[in-house]
């Protein structure tokens, strides 16, 4: 029974020590399987140091790049900011150029054309001249019979105005006659002094039948401080009714009515020397006159020139006022 249990344990001794060595032998075996050369893991490593390195090559180039890209930043924001300098300073001196030139254009004299006449004025408005100029040409032209005799032709000729029974051929029959003349030739200057002072400076060389050699039309100086009223003094023709008033500018015919001739020439008139006062507003007017002697008339005889005292006064109504401005302003 004992050596049946000894050789038992011995063949299981073996038997152990076998599979023990088996298993060891194939143990062996796989590792020197699965494990690589040492040849094939060095070139690996170095692949990869390969591989490190240049990604740090790059890195240190993007660095570098890096770097020259801020310097060349920092160069162009100099740059910039001393564009910007210049910029700033050019600005400034272009303003100041500006200014300096708007304020030369104010202190010089304006030359404008208001209403179509040519205006100078200082550059605070306190001083003004205006030219002023007028020119109407009288033509007439009759178609008439041959000259018949004295007994059955009526018509007799004397002086171009002021005829009378000693001055007229009356022992010849005469045609009436054609001609051509300035019926008024004005030129002068107007304006405004100290800012409330208005004047007015006017010739004229026109007449009636005949040209004159020239004489003062109007002449006179006003004062304007206590609007909507005025005082003038001087030579004008003074406010005595609508007709009186409107500029011969905007007549339709050359001369006036008349009757106008008659009302105005009384104490009125062309050349009328004279001092007033005068105001008006929108829905009224009022003028009150001192007058004396006229000038002096293109044609002797014409007008009446003796010495008239008188003065006016009136209500105009809105619808009037254009008319009665256009031969005061």
């Amino acid at each position: 029974m004992k050596l049946g249990s000894a050789y038992r344990s011995a063949i299981l001794v073996t038997s152990s020590a076998l599979a023990l060595a088996a298993s060891a032998s194939a143990a062996s075996a796989a590792t020197a399987v699965s494990a690589p050369a040492p040849d094939a893991r060095l070139a690996k490593l170095e692949a990869a140091v390969a591989a490190l390195q240049s990604e740090v090559a790059q890195s240190q180039q993007v660095q570098a790049q890096n770097q020259t890209l801020a310097k060349q930043n920092a160069t162009l924001k100099g740059e910039v900011g001393q564009l910007q300098a210049q910029v700033a300073d050019l600005k400034a001196t272009t303003v100041a150029q500006i200014d300096d030139v708007r304020q030369t254009e104010a202190a010089e004299p304006k030359v404008s054309f208001s209403n179509g006449r040519p205006t100078f004025a200082t550059a605070d408005g306190q001083f003004t001249a205006s030219l002023r100029g007028q020119l109407q040409l009288d033509t007439a032209a009759y178609l008439q019979d041959p000259i018949g005799p004295t007994s059955t032709d009526l018509r007799r000729d004397g002086p171009a105005l002021g005829s009378s029974a000693t001055n007229v051929d009356a022992a010849h029959a005469r045609d009436l006659k054609d001609g051509t003349f300035f019926r008024r030739a004005r030129i002068g200057i107007d304006g405004t002094a100290y800012g409330d002072w208005d004047y007015r400076l006017l010739f004229d060389f026109g007449g009636s039948g005949v040209e004159d050699a020239g004489q003062l039309y109007e002449g006179w100086a006003q004062y304007s401080g206590f609007r909507p009223f005025h005082i003038r003094a001087g030579a004008w023709p003074q406010a005595i009714g609508l007709e009186d008033q409107m500029s011969t500018n905007n007549q339709m015919f050359l001369e006036r009515p008349g009757i106008s001739d008659v009302a105005r020439n009384l104490a009125a008139g062309d050349t009328r020397i004279g001092a007033g006062v005068f105001g008006y507003d929108n829905y009224w007017f009022v003028s009150g006159d001192v007058t004396g002697r006229t000038i002096g008339v293109v044609n002797t005889g014409t007008f009446i020139t003796s010495t008239t005292t008188g003065n006016v006064a009136r209500r105009r109504p809105t619808a009037t006022r254009s008319a009665s401005s256009a031969a005061r302003w």
